[in-house]
C-alpha cells in the first residue's frame, strides 16, 4: 500500500474542526489522544502489506480514524465496527465532510456498522485483512475475541492487533505521588471491569492459540522530551482523560471523591519542568492458513 503523507493535513483539520464544535464533549479528550497518537500509528501504515480491492474491517474502531486512513490511501472495501453508536456517529460526521471534499481514494468504499467482536458469526471468512487497535486491553475475554476475529479472516488472511504494555513506559523525572495515585487509580478501574494494561505481551499467545501462524512482531516506540517551556501534550491528555473517569473512579471505589480532587488539583498545579516521556505499542500479526 502505498503512502501520501501529503494526504494527512486534511484529514487532521478535518478532526480538529470536530472538536473544536463541542470542546467540551466527554469524549473530546479521545480525540485529541487519537490526534496525538497518529503520527505513530502512520508508521505502522506501512509496514501494512495491504492490497488493493480487499476487504479490510477496522475491529473496534471507535471514531474509525485509522478506517478512514486505510480508504484515504488505497482503493479498498474498509468497514469500521464498534459497539459504541456514539462514537461511530461521530466518525460517520467527519467521514462524509471528508467525502464531499474527494479526500478518499478512488474506488475506496467506508462504511461504519456497529457490531459486537465476541459475536462476529456474520462476518464469517469475509475479510483480506483485520485490524485491531487498542481494543485488546479493554476484553474481559480475549480469547474469544481472537476466535472471532479469525472467523471472519479469509484463508490467507491477516490479522494485526496492536496494543500497549504499561511496563514499557518510562518517565523522567517521575510522576508526582498525587498523578501515580491517579494513574493507578485508573487502571485499577480498567483492571476491575476485566482489562489488562500489560496486554502486549500476550498479543502473540493469542493468535498462536487461535491457530495464526505468527508472522510479525514488533515494538513501535514514542519517545519525547518535552522542555519546561513547553506544556506536556502527554499530561495534559492524561488530566483531560482522568478528570472524565471521575465518578466510574469514584464508583468502583478506586478512590474517594475528596482524595481524587485534591490528588486533580496537586497535579494540575504542579511546576512545569523539562520531561522525557517513553511509550509503546506491541504490533503483532498473524496469518489464517490456507
Amino acid at each position: 500500500m502505498h503512502i501520501d503523507p501529503s494526504k494527512w493535513d486534511a484529514l487532521d483539520r478535518a478532526w480538529t474542526a470536530q472538536l473544536e464544535k463541542a470542546p467540551h464533549h466527554p469524549d473530546a479528550w479521545r480525540i485529541e489522544q487519537m490526534l496525538a497518537t497518529a503520527p505513530v500509528q502512520r508508521i505502522l501504515l506501512h509496514m501494512l502489506a495491504i492490497q488493493p480491492g480487499w476487504s479490510v474491517l477496522d475491529a473496534g474502531a471507535g471514531f474509525g480514524l485509522l478506517a478512514m486512513e486505510l480508504a484515504g490511501q488505497c482503493a479498498l472495501n474498509v468497514v469500521g465496527m464498534d459497539i459504541d453508536t456514539g462514537l461511530l456517529d461521530t466518525g460517520r460526521q467527519v467521514a462524509a465532510r471528508l467525502d464531499a471534499d474527494q479526500w478518499f481514494d478512488h474506488g475506496a468504499a467506508l462504511q461504519f456498522v456497529e457490531g459486537d467482536l465476541y459475536d462476529l458469526s456474520s462476518e464469517q471468512a469475509r475479510y483480506d485483512f483485520i485490524i485491531s487497535r487498542f481494543v485488546y486491553q479493554h476484553l474481559t475475554d480475549p480469547e474469544l475475541a481472537t476466535d472471532q476475529l479469525v472467523g471472519a479472516l479469509k484463508p490467507g488472511g491477516h490479522l494485526c492487533v496492536i496494543d500497549v504494555d504499561d511496563q514499557l513506559g518510562i518517565t523522567y523525572p517521575e510522576p508526582s505521588d498525587a498523578l501515580e495515585r491517579l494513574q493507578h487509580a485508573y487502571a485499577a478501574v480498567q483492571e476491575h471491569r476485566g482489562g489488562d494494561r500489560h496486554v502486549g505481551r500476550k498479543l502473540s499467545t493469542y493468535l498462536d492459540a487461535a491457530g495464526l501462524d505468527v508472522s510479525l512482531t514488533v515494538v513501535l516506540p514514542q519517545a519525547m522530551h518535552v522542555p519546561a517551556s513547553v506544556s506536556d501534550p502527554g499530561l495534559a491528555f492524561t488530566l483531560s482523560r482522568l478528570a472524565q473517569t471521575r465518578e466510574e473512579i469514584i464508583q468502583d471505589g478506586a478512590m474517594s471523591p475528596q482524595e481524587f480532587d485534591e490528588c486533580m488539583e496537586i497535579a494540575s498545579a504542579e511546576q512545569v519542568t523539562s520531561r522525557f516521556t517513553l511509550a509503546a505499542q506491541l504490533v503483532v500479526i498473524g496469518t489464517k492458513p490456507g
